[in-house]
């Protein structure tokens, strides 16, 4: 069958589908319905918001304690007692009289030329300056008599090694060793004379 061509249609002359116009309760649907839900839905969106505003502002803040920290108060340093009594007893005690005697008991055998005695006296002025002087360096006399404490000690302390010099002396026959201890014995004497205690130089 032969495909015929149709005959030209003229589309000015056409008819166009009917529109169907709006009922009125579709307009009143529109123009009622249309704000509600934008409004219902700004409302929800807000409410949401304010949620979650709300939430977070009702969470405590972390608060850092400033308070300032309690510094421990120093310790007052304790007030030093001193004992001037104590000082005069040791100045003026039988070790202090002990170790003058044994120092001019030496010095009169250098004098004498009694070696003799000079070997047993040297070990009796070692032994009686070591003693007073541990009983001095116990002592806690005021500050303004330090002075006159640490010229007792050197005078011990030179009175025994004049001692000992003299004893090395003697064990090697050497003349001007026991020489130079008996100028050292002599210096042990001035230094305990010039000594300014409180209390009566000992030896005087």
């Amino acid at each position: 069958m032969d495909n015929q061509l149709l005959p030209p249609v003229d589309i000015s002359t056409a008819p166009w589908p009917e529109r169907h116009k709006l009922k009125p309760w579709h307009i009143a649907t529109l123009t009622v319905g249309v704000p509600v839900i934008a409004f219902l839905s700004g409302v929800g969106a807000n409410t949401i918001a304010d949620h979650y505003i709300n939430a977070s502002s009702a969470r405590p803040a972390a608060t850092v304690s400033l308070s300032p920290a309690h510094s421990a108060r120093p310790t007052p340093a304790p007030t030093p007692t001193y004992n001037l009594s104590g000082y005069r007893a040791v100045l003026n005690g039988t070790t202090a009289q002990a170790f003058v005697n044994a120092l001019g008991k030496l010095r009169r055998d250098i004098r004498r030329s009694d070696f003799t005695s000079e070997a047993t006296d040297t070990t009796t002025l070692i032994n009686a300056a070591g003693t007073w002087l541990a009983e001095l360096s116990a002592t806690r006399p005021p500050p303004s008599y330090g002075a006159n404490k640490l010229q007792y000690e050197v005078a011990a302390q030179t009175a025994a090694k004049a001692a000992s010099t003299i004893q090395h002396g003697m064990a090697t026959v050497n003349l001007p060793m026991i020489q130079h201890g008996a100028a050292e014995l002599a210096q042990a004497r001035w230094l305990l004379a010039r000594a300014n205690a409180p209390t009566q130089p000992i030896g005087s």
